[in-house]
């Protein structure tokens, strides 16, 4: 059988991050597979051509897909950049791994903003990979810690990943060839991060795109349609429209039009770059013994809903794209319950031989080919600007948000039979079981994860951890 990479005497130095790595000869697997990790930043679900979407083209995700395993039902951990990208790093929750009140963008209450707990700094992907024997690099948008000067991974960065391109799409793809080309018998770790189609925003209040401006939209006819559930609900939590004074609801119908015509048009022009490192992989002779994994950071509302961007827990929001392909992977679809990040640091580890105890993830691969029972529910957690906390449960049929004040703080979907989200059912008596099951089994969550956004009653702090509007 042969290994790939032995460990020698000694420590590997001139590392990107500057750490040196002792090399652990027992953490190495027989012929472990090199990894390739692509990212996108803000590409929903459901914007893929595979996935039936008439308006988008996305042949070389299709291409990927059609190779391996396509999960229908991955969501985020948090559907914002920062948040997200630090649980793929640490393989756990935003509220576990950095300081409190610092998953999202704003004011801090103290410290830096993303800042991550030091107890948590050995626990990062890239240093475990590379004391496996890993070759790793980052090519692309870091986002990670307090990214404000490291929205590109900087080579005075505590990471085990050296720096193989600046926040950069264009360049991007040219950079990973030639990690890609390199020779080296250690088996390698790349994540290809696209900045695209996060490019909306700029879009949206008309100045340059940093990677190339898009064509003038064309006619009104030729736009792609507005989303079923485009408009805003009758009974909406106040947190949600707080948080709506904050983006652009008021357009026309021809105005959000355009929006998703460009936001359709920015997933096209990262797939171009995408086909690129996937021709670069095969070009490299390394496409056989290599695991390809795809997903993004958080998904784009896109006008569901009358709302653009992220942050809510809608399913436009927290649902992405998630494809696998590579050794023993087979193809196929597959609805399991997925939490992309923790699971995709989960598979890393499992794949490069490193026993992923501790981390509340799945190995992809295992699910792909049904050797592992798929979860039963998965958690989203997100907090808005106006500093309002909110979580969602979601298990394969119901999507149940609860909200940390305001005079409405629940909502609950029969996603089964109102994929939109439209009809809220938080009220109706008939549904009550359903609720008290989901909201039993995210209190055991929370408890588990040390969230506080559950705390015991002012009176009597010794009582089960309650949640808002529980009785008391």
């Amino acid at each position: 059988m042969r290994i790939r990479w032995s460990a020698s005497p000694g420590r590997e130095k001139g590392l990107g991050s500057g750490a040196d790595y002792p090399h652990d000869p027992s953490m190495l697997t027989a012929s472990p597979p090199n990894l390739l990790v692509i990212l996108t930043d803000q590409q929903t679900h459901d914007a893929l051509s595979c996935a039936g979407n008439l308006d988008v083209q996305t042949p070389n995700l299709d291409r990927l897909a059609a190779q391996g395993t396509r999960f229908t039902r991955a969501f985020v951990p948090f559907p914002v950049c920062v948040p997200s990208r630090t649980s793929l790093q640490y393989g756990a929750y935003p509220h576990q791994v950095q300081f409190a009140d610092q998953e999202m963008v704003g004011r801090p209450l103290k410290g830096k903003l993303g800042e991550v707990r030091p107890e948590w700094k050995e626990r990062e992907l890239g240093h475990r990979l590379r004391k496996a024997g890993y070759r790793c690099g980052w090519a692309g948008k870091w986002h990670v810690g307090t990214w404000g000067a490291t929205e590109s991974l900087g080579h005075g960065t505590e990471s085990g990943f050296d720096p193989v391109a600046p926040i950069d799409d264009a360049g991007l793809p040219s950079a990973c060839e030639q990690f890609l080309g390199v020779r080296d018998d250690r088996p390698f770790c790349l994540v290809a991060s696209f900045d695209n189609p996060h490019n909306i925003h700029e879009w949206q209040i008309d100045v340059p795109l940093p990677w190339g401006n898009l064509p003038e939209p064309p006619p009104v006819s030729q736009l792609p349609p507005l989303p079923l559930n485009h408009g805003v609900e009758f009974r909406e939590p106040a947190a949600l429209r707080a948080y709506r004074s904050r983006r652009p609801v008021e357009a026309s119908e021809e105005v959000w039009r355009r929006y998703r015509w460009a936001y359709f048009q920015l997933v096209e022009k990262v797939d171009r770059q995408i086909g690129k490192v996937l021709d670069a992989l095969e070009s490299s002779g390394k496409r056989e013994e290599t695991l390809v994994i795809m997903t993004s950071d958080h998904g784009e509302l896109a006008g569901a809903h009358s709302l653009p961007f992220k942050h809510a827990l809608y399913e436009e929001s927290v649902r992405v794209p998630l494809l696998i392909a590579g050794p023993d992977v087979p193809v196929g679809v597959r609805e399991d319950l997925v939490c992309n990040m923790i699971d995709l640091h989960a598979t890393l580890l499992a794949s490069a031989g490193i026993d992923p105890a501790g981390i509340d993830g799945c190995d992809l691969r295992e699910l792909a080919r049904e050797e592992k029972e798929a979860r039963d529910h998965v958690v989203v957690t997100t907090r808005f600007h106006n500093g309002c906390r909110a979580r969602l449960i979601r298990d394969t049929r119901w999507a149940y948000v609860i909200y940390e004040w305001g005079p409405i703080t629940e909502q609950l979907f029969d996603c089964a039979t109102d994929p939109g989200q439209r009809v809220d059912l938080a009220t109706c008596a008939r549904f009550d079981d359903v609720k008290k099951r989901l909201k039993q089994q995210l209190r055991a969550w929370m408890v588990a994860h040390d969230d506080t956004f559950i705390a015991g009653h002012y009176t009597h702090p010794d009582v089960e951890m309650i949640l808002p509007g529980d009785d008391y």
